[in-house]
């Protein structure tokens, strides 16, 4: 008898994926939050009983220069979820393979109008976004709950490809058009919203549309709405960055310990260890932490800067010169440097992160399956295919192997750690690991036996500190020894986190005075410390909280006030209101109190004050000062 029910081809696969895909992932799925993820998501315990304005407030104050609103929106609503990390990295695993489905629908669009692959597109097709799909350097990108971000705006990246390929490619009516180039500006602009990748769209659109052209001549190359949704977009891109040049190429540059030629010169170098990772899966090479990554100072310092230059080149310059007789080859490399325009050129972003390359996988595919079709012998053929299926087995038991690692928090950071032992973010998360997990002296005596390792970093001397807020009975470093430790440490930004986190235990009165003592003597050293002089406002800001905390209000006061002069930030002009409350200066409250409002509106509405609004209205309150939107009125 005849199955009357029959899944499609397409369907099948995609059933396939998603099947696969969860199946493999799932042993990773009980790790804990790590790194930055309870920074980013502990916003949400305030929404479970918060208002429209908390809603907002999360929202709206994400990072990077989008904010990343769509991002924070899918934090949002599941904020039912926190405290635990499992559905959200549940939620990850789902995002990634749907977006391991629009890769096979986006090879699939691709591969059947290439006269080389049409007879197998559905089979190279599956082939690739498998491969894509389960790659060991996609890890990182799904189960690092904070890094959907990243999942998200690929996955707005590769709807909006494909709503443009059936814009170019399909006859449609002008309204049907229209409506094409809506949905493919709305999906652009959630891209760039989930995170600032989004952006290079119209890049990956250019390279589409030029293989398109040489794999089909009689293609129309001048449809009007090319200007509008492609040139447009990269004019107003590179306008903002030359807008803005000061603060991308000059100031931010001033936070790194590498100039923009130095960070230029080692990304070529960064690019092929890119694709080794990708070429040559081992367990255990991938990691977290590369802000070690040796710093290209010239053209031959190291000599593999000049190579790596030549082979990323030449590379670019062979695709582009046999496009027409390769023209898969060029969609590959196009789609790979063009997935890292933006984070592996001029920008002044840390050096090397492994999740850059979620995108820019499907562009090494591409290649793959582009040699293969260029093989004219058999038995050449059955020969890569064989070696393929043996890279295949491999990258599933690498993948495998570094799943479980995620799996089990306290592993991973032990071998994050063991792998980059010169790694002071990899040192200080084994030691936090430790810390939250309840192994206290465990991690004094890590501390106490590897703080040597890093005498330029007031970092490890810090978190060994916060220690002391759980024991007293620990073996701790000495105040003059941290103090040392303070006036040389180079700049590490985690310094404030773990300041505050230690200001945070001392306000909950879980801190003696040894620490508080500690902890203001190593702030006031970074105050003078030169490599900390562009975070003055930070460290008075800190210094204004400890001394708030220890009941000394006059010094409170005079390192808010420092703070203030530098920036009439809304946290600083509330702290000055309540320590000025605690003085009986009820005159300088009202000025601060308009200070206020010129900083966030007559009723606090503008975007970067929306998260304080409740906190505005609860210390006005307790300050009895009545609260009018008309400050003629007051």
């Amino acid at each position: 008898m005849q199955n009357k029910f029959r899944v499609p081809a397409s369907g099948g696969v995609a059933l396939g994926l998603l099947t696969f895909t969860f199946l493999c992932f799932s042993p990773g799925l009980s790790g804990n939050y790590i790194l930055d993820d309870v920074i980013n998501l502990g916003g949400l315990q305030s929404l479970s009983s918060g208002g429209f304005d908390d809603w907002l407030a999360y929202i709206f104050g994400g990072v990077g220069a989008s904010g990343r609103p769509v991002s924070y929106l899918s934090f949002a609503v599941q904020y039912f979820s926190w405290p635990d990390p499992y559905e959200f990295k549940l939620v990850n695993v789902s995002i990634h393979a749907l977006n391991g489905i629009l890769v096979y629908f986006l090879c699939l669009r691709l591969l059947a109008e290439n006269v080389s692959t049409r007879p197998r597109a559905k089979l190279f097709a599956s082939a690739m976004a498998f491969v894509w799909l389960l790659h060991p350097i996609q890890v990182s990108s799904t189960l690092y709950v904070v890094q959907r971000m990243t999942l998200l705006s690929a996955f707005f990246t590769l709807s909006a490809l494909l709503t443009w390929i059936s814009l170019t490619r399909e006859s449609l009516s002008l309204p049907r058009r229209w409506f094409f180039i809506v949905v493919f500006g709305g999906l652009s602009l959630a891209a760039v919203f989930s995170k600032e990748n989004g952006a290079l769209i119209p890049f990956f659109v250019v390279v589409i549309d030029a293989y398109y052209r040489l794999v089909d001549r009689t293609q129309n190359r001048d449809l009007w709405y090319r200007l509008l949704c492609v040139y447009l977009p990269i004019l107003l891109i590179v306008s903002y960055f030359l807008v803005f040049w000061e603060r991308y190429f000059v100031v931010s540059y001033e936070y790194r310990d590498f100039s923009l030629i130095e960070r230029v010169l080692t990304q070529p170098r960064v690019l092929i260890d890119y694709i080794v990772l990708m070429l040559a899966p081992v367990p255990g090479q991938y990691t977290l932490f590369y802000e070690n990554y040796p710093i290209s100072t010239g053209f031959f310092r190291p000599f593999s800067t000049f190579t790596s230059l030549i082979l990323i080149g030449f590379s670019g310059l062979l695709a582009f010169l046999y496009r027409k007789k390769y023209p898969l080859i060029f969609l590959g490399v196009g789609l790979f440097l063009c997935g890292h325009l933006l984070e592996s050129t001029v920008v002044s972003l840390e050096l090397y992160f492994e999740h850059r390359n979620y995108f820019a996988l499907l562009g090494l595919a591409f290649v793959a399956v582009g040699f293969l079709a260029s093989i004219r012998f058999r038995f050449a053929q059955v020969l890569f295919i064989c070696l393929a299926l043996l890279w295949v087995l491999n990258m599933l038991y690498t993948q495998q192997k570094e799943i479980k690692v995620w799996g089990n928090t306290s592993e991973q950071a032990v071998q994050l750690y063991e792998s980059n032992p010169t790694s002071h973010r990899a040192h200080g998360h084994l030691g936090a690991v430790m810390f939250k997990s309840g192994q206290v002296e465990l991690a004094a005596e890590f501390y106490q036996s590897t703080v040597h390792l890093f005498p330029d970093d007031i970092t490890k001397p810090l978190l060994w500190l916060e220690l002391r807020c759980l024991s007293e009975s620990l073996a701790m470093p000495g105040v003059e020894e941290i103090r040392s430790k303070a006036s040389r440490s180079v700049f590490y930004k985690e310094t404030f986190n773990i300041a505050q986190g230690i200001i945070t235990l001392m306000e909950n009165g879980k801190c003696d005075i040894y620490v508080a003592r500690a902890l203001g003597l190593a702030l006031v050293e970074l105050l003078d410390n030169k490599e900390y002089s562009k975070s003055s406002f930070e460290l008075n800001v800190l210094l204004g909280k400890l001394y708030g905390v220890v009941g000394d209000s006059k010094n409170a006061l005079l390192h808010m006030e420092k703070a203030r002069e530098q920036s009439p930030r809304v946290d600083v002009l509330l702290a000055l209101m309540q320590l000025n409350s605690g003085l009986g200066r009820y005159g300088q409250i009202v000025k601060l109190e308009d200070e206020l409002r010129r900083v966030c509106g007559l009723n606090y509405e503008d975007f970067s004050c929306i998260k304080y609004k409740n906190e505005i209205t609860r210390i006005l309150q307790e300050l009895n000062l009545e609260h009018d939107p008309d400050p003629s009125q007051s």
